[in-house]
């Protein structure tokens, strides 16, 4: 799961529909991730759509090597059902939640994410569905290889970006 999840990110902006959160590394990333760079998080609310953005830029002088994904997680069952049997999903780059009458309530787009991972914690029945798009992914458990030949991973140019987005869309009441 990475780590920039439990660091501390500055509120760049922030005004009735755009919030902008920056992080950096530093020493203390260094000692986990051996890389320069800067990262940008863009929440942007249109209508009944709430578009994600990440940018990645690598400060460093070096090629830098990551992975990284995003973890939404969603109300399911939303009609205080027992369980979530009767749900389903589509899936391509695009995931719909619906619900028992095989109406959707949710639509996650990721058009450019090679990957995704669509997971709930059955066993606590848990009242939520995660659906994340991947833009990487962690090792196999016999991986013994570098950054360089990790599956899924991508390589930043010295002062080159990345950017990786996706879009929650709340379906109308048609």
């Amino acid at each position: 799961h990475g780590y920039v999840r439990d660091v501390e990110w500055k509120v760049e902006k922030k005004d009735e529909n755009t919030l902008v959160f920056t992080h950096q590394s530093d020493d203390t990333t260094k000692e986990k991730y051996p890389f320069d760079y800067e990262m940008e998080l863009i929440y942007h609310m249109n209508g009944n759509r709430l578009e994600i953005t990440w940018n990645i830029k690598n400060t460093g002088k070096e090629k830098m090597y990551f992975s990284c994904g995003f973890h939404p997680c969603f109300s399911c069952p939303v009609h205080g059902e027992a369980d979530k049997s009767g749900y389903g999903y589509n899936q391509t780059h695009e995931v719909s939640l619906r619900d028992p009458e095989g109406k959707n309530y949710l639509n996650v787009y990721f058009p450019e994410a090679p990957l995704f991972g669509l997971w709930s914690a059955e066993k606590k029945n848990a009242p939520y569905v995660a659906i994340e798009p991947w833009f990487g992914r962690c090792d196999k458990e016999d991986f013994n290889g570098s950054l360089e030949e990790r599956e899924w991973g991508h390589a930043l140019a010295q002062g080159a970006c990345f950017q990786a987005a996706y879009t929650i869309e709340i379906a109308g009441e048609d």
